[in-house]
């Protein structure tokens, strides 16, 4: 029996147990990330190829002013909150082994206009991450705001087009009372409330229930099995069962640390482990050492020897199979529902 299938049963005996669960469990957070993008089509530009007019039969020229300064700092604020919501939230890319037509339907419609699952149990913690990354925001628009550094903007644009192009572009330049609201993090929760009243029930609420509630479970531990994976096929692959390790491994110890950290961030965000698994992941980060160093000496024995890459390679497999395992996840929802 799958978890699907487990859900839809539970689901059809007792919905108002189910409807309760998802009232308790469930809330959706919304994130609307804004910032001037400096883009604007090119005015009256002539278009080109050996002299000859194209112009009509290809995308019109943009001009792009934003200076590359903000454009990195942007990009890793915006990283940030992707960060945050991929260990936390469900929406937006679905792991490949979670797109059953019904909850990729649902996480879809869910997503529209930045909108995320989060558990009950973790809506505090994303709404207080993503509100240091806000303070970021706001400060790193603020700092553009002020006399001298609207200045320093004007000049990077200008640095970036050309003395002679700057009076082109002039009049797309935000004025510096307007700048700051070109830049936006909001953020805030959306209670999800359904009657436990059983009468009520439809075939569209069943849907939207079951698939919030598989997604919950299910989504942390294939997104902590594929994480894990990424090492293990490093050090080899099963042949008919046979472990076969790879040769010229280049194992680091950074790879030994994300690893660990992904199995932090994955007890952290989802309550919904088991006793296995957590055994499980109990004995692979107690083969990893805390110290850098002690990583970095383990990585080197482990790319010169076969055997203890085999040793971390089914620590790694035994996880991920129990993460990925239905019966597993089934044992959770039970202990949950």
């Amino acid at each position: 029996m799958t978890l699907h299938e487990y859900l839809k049963d539970r689901y059809s005996s007792s919905p108002e147990v189910m409807n309760a669960f998802v009232n308790k469990s469930c809330r959706l957070l919304s994130v609307h990330q804004a910032r001037w993008r400096g883009q604007a089509t090119v005015d009256e530009a002539e278009v080109t190829v050996k002299g000859n007019d194209i112009k009509g039969v290809v995308s019109e020229p943009r001009w792009n002013l934003l200076p590359d300064e903000m454009k990195k700092k942007w990009a890793a604020l915006e990283r940030s909150v992707k960060d945050v919501l991929s260990v936390y939230a469900e929406g937006g890319e679905l792991p490949d082994e979670t797109k059953d037509q019904d909850q990729a339907e649902m996480i879809a419609a869910l997503c529209r206009g930045g909108t995320y699952l989060v558990d009950s149990a973790n809506i505090a913690t994303v709404k207080k991450l993503i509100g240091v990354i806000q303070k970021e925001w706001r400060e790193a628009a603020d700092a553009y705001t002020t006399e001298d550094g609207y200045q320093k903007f004007r000049d990077m644009i200008s640095e970036k087009v050309g003395e002679k192009n700057f009076g082109l572009v002039q009049k797309l330049i935000p004025e510096r009372n307007k700048l700051g609201n070109k830049f936006r993090l909001l953020c805030y929760e959306l209670p999800v409330v359904f009657s436990t009243n059983s009468s009520k029930s439809t075939p569209e609420r069943e849907s939207f229930i079951l698939s919030a509630i598989e997604a919950l479970i299910k989504n942390p531990r294939v997104r902590l099995a594929q994480s894990l994976e990424t090492l293990m096929n490093g050090l080899g692959e099963r042949d008919n069962g046979k472990f076969v390790a790879k040769t010229n491994r280049r194992i680091k110890g950074v790879d030994l640390e994300a690893c660990v950290e992904n199995v932090k961030s994955f007890k952290s965000a989802c309550k919904y482990s088991d006793d296995t698994l957590n055994v499980d992941l109990y004995q692979l980060t107690q083969f990893i050492p805390d110290d850098a160093g002690a990583r970095t000496a383990l990585a080197k024995k482990i790319n010169a020897n076969d055997a203890m890459a085999e040793t971390l390679y089914v620590l790694i497999e035994t996880a991920s199979i129990r993460a990925t395992d239905d019966a597993a996840m089934i044992e959770s929802a039970k202990a949950n529902l």
